[in-house]
């Protein structure tokens, strides 16, 4: 039939985990041993276009599971960063839908417990404030009620102060050889950019005697 190809070869690869399927008409794709097996495909075999293109969708399903697997194998990631990769990778929405479900049945990709993650070891890195931790959350894709809730769970509210005294250790030093004007609007401004709120500020300033009323 017109509509009917033959399989000249089914070569596997050096990965040990696919083939490379060669048609009659010159055609030559990639393919995962189970779906060699699934499709019974083979040296000679005969296969219809329908069946080749479902093949096709199965093998680009595949292929997406495969390639977001790869990529939160690394790290964790979050959903968001996810899709972006398959995106980058030329994946559709559907595919990208399936292969999120699977990294999901796997416990591989949890937004909740990567925002918490990423709150407290960002503060093992780095003495920040709570809008500097919502700033990184959401570039990391994480939603921003998730992100607020997890900030107002996780960062240790008690100790901002401390975190914020200890943020700018190194700032001092290195402004100490300026006026002191000009080392008072340097400090607020870098501790306005490290996330920390006026009232957190105004207390530094008085402890680090710039005096009372700023």
């Amino acid at each position: 039939m017109d509509d009917e190809l033959r399989i000249i070869s089914v070569k596997a690869k050096k990965n040990g985990q696919s083939c490379i399927i060669c048609l009659n008409d010159g055609e030559a794709f990639e393919c995962s041993y189970d779906l060699v097996l699934k499709f019974r495909l083979g040296n000679n075999s005969i296969i219809s276009e329908k069946i080749l293109q479902e093949l096709k969708k199965e093998q680009r399903l595949y292929d997406a599971k495969q390639t977001a697997y790869n990529f939160v194998s690394y790290k964790p990631r979050t959903e968001k960063q996810i899709r972006q990769r398959l995106k980058i990778k030329g994946f559709e929405n559907d595919e990208a839908n399936s292969a999120i479900e699977f990294l999901i049945k796997f416990d591989l990709v949890d937004d909740i417990k990567y925002a918490k993650q990423f709150v407290s070891d960002y503060l093992k890195r780095k003495s920040t404030g709570k809008s500097k931790l919502l700033f990184e959350l959401l570039k990391k894709g994480i939603d921003k009620s998730l992100a607020e809730d997890t900030i107002e769970k996780f960062y240790p509210e008690e100790n901002t102060f401390e975190i914020a005294m200890k943020s700018i250790e190194k700032k001092l030093r290195l402004i100490r050889h300026k006026p002191m004007e000009k080392q008072k609007d340097s400090l607020i401004r870098y501790m306005q950019s490290s996330g920390f709120d006026w009232d957190i500020i105004r207390k530094v300033l008085k402890k680090v005697h710039f005096g009372e009323d700023e």
